[in-house]
C-alpha cells in the first residue's frame, strides 16, 4: 500500500468491512502492508485478488462502494458467459493500481443438470 491518502481512504473505507472480518472463524481476511524489502510499492503485472460471494447483489454493492472510495472501473458488474454459465463478476482497481475482483461462481450442482 502506498502512503498517500487516497490509498488509505480506499482500503480503510467501509468496502473491506463488508468483505470480511479477519478475526471471525471461517471468514477470509485481507491484510495489506508495506513491502518487506523496503522498496517502493509496485503493482504486479497480471496479479489480481478475487473475493467469492454467493449472490450478485453483494458483488454489485461492493463494486459501488469501491468506486465510491476512489477505485477505478476495471469491469462493471455483470454476467460473463465466456468464463462459465452463471459466472458473475465485477473488477475494480484500487488507488495504487492493484486489481480486485468480486465474483459469484455458478453452483456446480446446477451446472451438472
Amino acid at each position: 500500500m502506498s502512503e498517500d491518502d487516497s490509498s488509505r481512504s480506499f482500503l480503510q473505507g467501509r468496502l473491506f468491512q463488508r468483505v470480511g472480518d479477519a478475526g471471525a472463524a471461517g471468514i477470509p481476511g485481507l491484510f495489506v502492508g508495506y513491502p518487506f524489502d523496503g522498496q517502493d510499492v509496485s503493482v504486479g503485472n497480471g496479479t489480481m485478488t478475487a473475493f467469492q460471494f454467493a449472490d450478485p447483489e453483494r458483488v454489485d454493492k461492493l463494486y459501488e462502494m469501491a468506486i465510491g472510495n476512489g477505485g477505478s472501473d476495471e469491469g462493471a458488474p455483470g454476467y460473463r458467459p465466456q468464463y462459465a454459465e452463471g459466472f458473475y463478476a465485477a473488477y475494480v482497481g484500487d488507488c495504487d493500481g492493484n486489481k480486485l475482483a468480486f465474483v459469484v461462481y455458478p453452483d456446480e450442482s446446477e451446472q451438472a443438470k
